[in-house]
């Protein structure tokens, strides 16, 4: 993601407001419908929630220590990642869970590793650059570039690898690809006809479209492009 501070936002699509109506059984007596529409309310709520956890995303970063991450992540990143590093740490909470995140540099490229709360590997992100995405798939993601966009600009590409422990290891001490998923996460500006705004769109190894999604920028940011 491109965090433009602390809190970042992105946003899918809107949710539209919801209606309740009457149901000519329900009682009359003033303290039960009373107690009803509240229980109608909190629902309501709680469902409209739900909707904005699956169609919008809150993710907060915080830069923690060493000492507050969980042992097997620390391990993994030692083991996998040999050699001189100096690895930040951060605790991410977003709508999708919470998570902690090793960023580093290692042989002259920037990684990013997630992990859940305890420790287990979720992916493995490599920042890259478009020319290093196999040609076929970055003519499939060209041409998409091209067909929906009047002009765009790439601010950032990440190598995302998906897979156990194992499988991504393995992969990255040389072994191969070995059953691995492996997706193109781009961010970047992009002008429509009636659009001008930062984006973000997930990829596959095909270069078909998985995730699109935008970015909402704080509010006193000024976009220029």
């Amino acid at each position: 993601m491109l965090i433009m501070s602390q809190t970042t936002f992105t946003k899918n699509i809107k949710v539209s407001p919801r209606s309740v109506k009457e149901h000519s059984r329900i009682p009359t007596n003033p303290l039960f419908c009373s107690s009803l529409t509240k229980v109608i309310i909190i629902f309501l709520a709680l469902l409209s929630f739900s909707d904005l956890s699956a169609q919008n995303k809150l993710e907060r970063e915080t830069r923690i220590k060493k000492r507050n991450v969980p042992e097997e992540a620390i391990e993994f990143v030692d083991d996998v990642f040999d050699g001189f590093k100096r690895v930040k740490w951060y605790h991410e909470i977003s709508g999708e869970g919470e998570f902690f995140e090793a960023k580093f540099r290692w042989k002259r490229d920037q990684y990013s590793v997630k992990f859940d709360t305890i420790g287990g590997i979720v992916d493995i992100e490599k920042t890259i650059s478009l020319e290093e995405i196999p040609e076929k798939t970055r003519i499939s993601i060209n041409n998409y570039f091209e067909e929906n966009f009047l002009k765009y600009k790439i601010i950032k590409i990440q190598k995302q690898l998906l897979g156990s422990e194992d499988q991504l290891e393995g992969y990255i001490e040389g072994e191969g690809r070995n059953n691995i998923s492996i997706n193109y996460e781009i961010e970047f500006h992009g002008v429509t006809e009636t659009e001008n705004k930062l984006w973000e769109i997930l990829f596959d190894h095909k270069g078909e479209v998985i995730l699109f999604r935008e970015i909402i920028l704080p509010p006193n940011f000024n976009l220029d492009f």
